[in-house]
């Protein structure tokens, strides 16, 4: 990838870069939307429907969230013959580029829904340096 590339993912708002030719091929499941409550909050909403709390695993690091899911209950499921199966509950990874001034401030997983809050720290990286 060429370095102005790089430096516009380090520079955007920086949630997913779905729209770069490298990362169009991955999969849309699970299905989310981002929304923005203020200048310095946004939420990430992931649908989740018949997903566990237990089966989710959420970390960030390098400035990259992850949100996996892996469900214990698999092999059972398989077993199963179904009719119609429209719910998808296959394992999935899902990773958002975070802007370096966002942090994760928590998640809440309910209803099928899991929404984990992002707080804009404007001023994160910026100290004073003083002078000896």
């Amino acid at each position: 990838m060429n370095k102005a590339l790089d430096l516009f993912k380090q520079m955007s708002v920086g949630f997913d870069d779905s729209w770069l030719p490298e990362t169009r091929l991955v999969s849309s499941y699970p299905l989310y939307n981002i929304v923005k409550q203020d200048d310095n909050q946004f939420n990430i909403e992931i649908a989740l429907a018949g997903w566990a709390k237990d089966d989710l695993e959420i970390y960030e690091e390098n400035g990259k969230l992850t949100i996996a899911g892996n469900r214990a209950d698999e092999d059972k499921e398989e077993q199963q013959e179904f009719v119609h199966r429209g719910v998808a509950r296959r394992k999935f990874t899902r990773v958002f580029n975070l802007a370096p001034d966002l942090e994760v401030d928590s998640a809440d997983f309910s209803n099928g829904m899991l929404v984990i809050n992002l707080l804009r720290e404007p001023h994160k990286n910026q100290k004073t340096i003083s002078i000896s």
